[in-house]
This record gives structure tokens, sequence and C-alpha cells, in this order.
């Protein structure tokens, strides 16, 4: 395994913006604050390597700490994924592999919109999707979140809905970040480093990092205002 730097990895992946922090915590403190950032444990989902689509689990199966824990270290056979709950510390957007807003000028567009009403995004591929977090320094309501971001995209005459720009809300499946697979992407959306060549204590030090560029939920507010 390659051994790389994490403060390099941070400025690259954030284009030198932003200054975070390494949390120094350990491997325990580090799996506790990821698994806090999703709390979401029944009507989770399950899917093997070689599938395409995902299997629900039993509506009466409690996901486990061991079960996330055994798929983002990458020791088992299956993918597990998050249905979203509410409240949340995080709004994600999703970009499909083949949306028509994969391009550079594409995502150039939307940093520029939703970073001038205060949203900072991090960019990540799981599978061939791009998922982009935009994390709350506190919870909210996940519909309302997801609502207000919407509007904001309509307003700036993005398509939002299946295929083109898709907001997560509560009940929608997000895969867990850090799987086989994960990829954390620049500004641009080029990769920057992939799980499969990081630790995971590495990896969770690097996704921790862009938690911690976190806003207030008061930050939200300009979303519902006109661009």
């Amino acid at each position: 395994m390659k051994v790389y730097n994490i403060t390099s990895l941070v400025a690259v992946q954030s284009d030198s913006t932003y200054s975070v922090e390494i949390p120094q915590g350990s491997s325990e403190e580090l799996l506790a604050e990821f698994l806090a950032l999703f709390p979401s444990r029944l009507d989770s989902c399950i899917r093997r390597s070689a599938a395409v689509c995902w299997r629900p689990m039993s509506r009466y199966h409690y996901l486990s700490d061991a079960e996330i824990i055994e798929a983002i270290s990458g020791v088992g056979s299956l993918f597990r994924a998050q249905t979203m709950s509410s409240p949340t510390s995080c709004l994600v957007l999703l970009v499909p592999s083949a949306s028509p807003y994969r391009t550079v000028d594409g995502v150039m567009l939307l940093r520029e919109i939703l970073e001038s009403a205060g949203l900072h995004l991090s960019h990540y591929q799981i599978f061939d999707d791009w998922y982009f977090y935009a994390f709350l320094s506190e919870p909210i309501d996940t519909r309302h979140g997801a609502a207000l971001l919407s509007q904001k995209l309509q307003s700036m005459h993005f398509v939002v809905g299946e295929g083109m720009l898709e907001v997560l809300s509560e009940g929608d499946l997000l895969p867990y970040p850090l799987q086989e697979g994960f990829t954390w992407l620049d500004r641009y959306c080029r990769p920057v480093v992939s799980r499969r060549d990081l630790s995971l204590e590495d990896s969770l030090r690097l996704f921790l990092c862009d938690a911690h560029r976190s806003i207030l939920p008061l930050a939200l507010e300009p979303l519902c205002g006109c661009p």
C-alpha cells in the first residue's frame, strides 16, 4: 500500500481553500465520530460486488456497528447502504453517472451557486456516481434541508430529478462512504485518492476532515431566497 500524507491530500482535495486540523483521536474515537454521522440503522440494503441492484434487508433488521465497520474495512463480501433518516448532519446531492451535469463546467457552476449561498461541498465517487456532501454543524430536518437545496437548484435552472441531479431526502438510499470503490475527488471532480490506497484509520481521518468543514444550519436559509 502506497504511503500518503493526509495533510497533502486535504490540500489537494480542497484546492488549499480551507484550513482544517487533521483529527487526531484514536481509531475507536474516529469510528465513533464516523458512525454518529450515519445514525439510521433500519431499512438498510446490501449489495454484492458483482450485483447491479441493492437488496433490502428485513424491515426488522437493526444494522449493527460491527456490520458497518466490516463494510468500510473491506473485509466482508457485502456493500451496505443506509436509508436516510431525520434529522441529518449532512445534505447529499447525487450526480448519477449518466447525468448531463457530469462535466467540469457543470460542476463549477454548481459549486459557484451553492458556495455563494454559504454551502461547502465535499466531492466523492461511489461506484460510478458522484456524491456531493454538505456537512452541517448541527442536525436539521432532512426533508426541509433537501427541499431548500432543491428549490435553490431549480431557481438556477438545474433539473432536479432521477438521472439528472438528485437531492437525497428522508427515505432515500445512501451507500456508506469508505467502502471498496470509494474515491475522494477534488473541486473539479478529478480523482485524488481511492479508499483502497489508504488504511481504514487514514480514510477516517481524511473523511472526517471534510465533516469538520461544516456550516451552521442557519446558513441554509439564504438558499430559499431569490437568486
